[in-house]
């Protein structure tokens, strides 16, 4: 089951990875005043970067609502697992229901694992800036 999402998360970060490239090409490269062969990439307007923000949080939102969907589905077949196995018949083994944690991960909590991937990913850019102020200071 992770390795689904994991190609998910691969496949999605392929494609933001293209689209975050054409957003950075939008800006001017010019040479460095001190050493000629260092490139700088000149930031040229605010749209492109508050582009570039919301795509990083789009990033961080995604990435997270998959990771979370992955281990979401992952507990709820443990969960029928575990509980299958004790109600009816002790000494009989029960199956799993993968296709149940799906069903509630994509149809009934859909809404609020995105919510919690949107909480999260706020946590993280706050972490991120506090990193970069960091290391200005």
């Amino acid at each position: 089951m992770p390795n689904l999402h994991y190609l998910f998360m691969i496949i999605f970060s392929v494609v933001w990875l293209g689209a975050i490239l054409c957003v950075v090409s939008l800006n001017d490269v010019v040479a460095d005043e001190e050493i000629p062969q260092n490139r700088l990439l000149k930031w040229k307007d605010k749209k492109v970067v508050y582009g570039a923000i919301f795509m990083f949080f789009g990033y961080l939102w995604i990435t997270s609502w998959i990771e979370y969907t992955s281990r979401f589905i992952v507990i709820m077949s443990a969960c029928t697992y575990y509980f299958n196995n004790h109600r009816d018949r002790p000494d009989e083994e029960a199956q799993a229901e993968i296709s149940y944690g799906f069903q509630c991960a994509y149809i009934n909590h859909f809404g609020s694992i995105a919510y919690g991937a949107f909480i999260i990913s706020l946590i993280r850019i706050i972490k991120y800036t506090a990193y970069i102020l960091a290391k200005y200071l």
